[in-house]
């Protein structure tokens, strides 16, 4: 299942998950004990109200991130939540991404020509300095290498993409991209499981 990207697909999700509306606010104030989305209408913040107080809190750049983590959340007390679109990303060819890595789905993009990509978080991030960048590598855009293969769903694994960061930052990246938005960091594989990454095992 597609994690959501929107408010109101989170508020679906949780409803069909039963999960207690006293448990969580979506734009909706603080309520006690329970986890809160709102917005100041740039950044999207999560945090858990107690009493007054705010624990635990993160902004985010993007309403997909902010519903992602939410999710993430609420998962560990229901398990009915449903899970996050997670696959695992490995390279044949690339010595820094060979490491089998967690990657999360947190929006979906498509360039101006219409191919698909997506926007993603990786456990654990790569090391930017490797490629003269300030900080780690946690996100990245992965987009399909070969022409026909869909990333949307992704139905043929491994699915061979594109690995990049944005050149202008996370809070101008929006469909459409296009494809000097980003700087190409290398090629790479999502796999189903971390042991098929493992093992580069293809279908």
């Amino acid at each position: 299942m597609r994690e959501p990207r929107t408010v109101p697909e989170l508020a679906e999700a949780l409803r069909g998950a039963e999960v207690p509306t006293s448990a969580y606010s979506l734009l909706d104030g603080d309520r006690d004990e329970a986890v809160v989305l709102d917005t100041d209408g740039r950044d999207w913040n999560i945090y858990y109200s107690e009493r007054g107080l705010r624990t635990g809190e993160r902004r985010f750049a993007t309403e997909g991130e902010a519903c992602a983590e939410v999710l993430r959340r609420l998962g560990r007390w229901f398990p009915a939540v449903p899970p996050p679109e997670r696959y695992f990303l490995s390279s044949l060819e690339s010595t820094t991404f060979a490491p089998v890595r967690s990657c999360v789905v947190r929006k979906r993009l498509r360039f101006d020509t219409g191919k698909e990509a997506i926007l993603a978080t990786l456990d654990p991030p790569a090391i930017g300095q490797l490629w003269g960048l300030r900080d780690d590598v946690e996100t990245v855009v992965l987009a399909s290498r070969h022409e026909g293969q869909a990333l949307d769903p992704i139905t043929s694994f491994p699915c061979f993409v594109h690995i990049a960061t944005p050149r202008h930052g996370w809070t101008e990246l929006a469909t459409p991209i296009r494809a000097d938005d980003l700087h190409h960091l290398a090629w790479g594989e999502l796999y189903r499981t971390a042991d098929d990454a493992e093992h580069h095992r293809f279908d």
